[in-house]
């Protein structure tokens, strides 16, 4: 990559740059083994320079290729490939299901829940490993990871009583 950025486009050096990092990418694939793989979660990564200016070093990385590359190799051994939706996974702790916004800072994440730390984005690679809801655009929009909320495993049952849920017990106990 760096030496992409160094060199004019359309030159000869250019060209031969482009064509080592190809092989450098396709000698990384064939050093993977994946045969004890049944499936490999990955995000759903899209649009992921719209609207954003990146430098020239950012300007060469070619994410399309290493997915599609990725894939033709899955497919090759038998293994699924599963892509999930990263939205709020580098938020969500992945010990209590606790989900903020200021949970993450940089690349350190930290609950505010239960103390949990970790690096953010093995925490994040661990949440994408686990079997979670699906949360959608009108969800998203509420932005309720400003506040919190918890975000459960598909059929786990919580740990921590939501606080709406506990109010609201003990509002029905007062009035009994």
């Amino acid at each position: 990559m760096k030496r992409l950025a160094g060199k004019k486009k359309g030159s000869n050096s250019f060209n031969r740059t482009q064509k080592h990092r190809d092989n450098f990418i396709n000698w990384s694939f064939n050093r993977l083994d994946l045969s004890d793989i049944n499936q490999l979660n990955r995000e759903e990564i899209k649009n992921l320079r719209y609207k954003s200016s990146s430098g020239r070093f950012m300007s060469h990385w070619t994410y399309t290729d290493i997915f599609g590359k990725l894939d033709m190799k899955c497919e090759e051994q038998d293994v699924l490939v599963n892509q999930v939706c990263p939205t709020y996974t580098s938020q969500r702790c992945s010990r209590c299901g606790w989900v903020r916004k200021a949970n993450r800072k940089r690349k350190r994440f930290k609950c505010v829940s239960c103390g949990f730390a970790a690096c953010a984005d093995d925490n994040a690679s661990l949440n994408l490993s686990l079997n979670l809801r699906v949360i959608g655009k009108k969800e998203r929009l509420l932005r309720k990871n400003r506040v919190g909320f918890y975000w459960h495993e598909v059929g786990q049952e919580r740990i921590i009583p939501d606080t709406q849920k506990r109010k609201k017990v003990e509002e029905v106990k007062n009035f009994i």
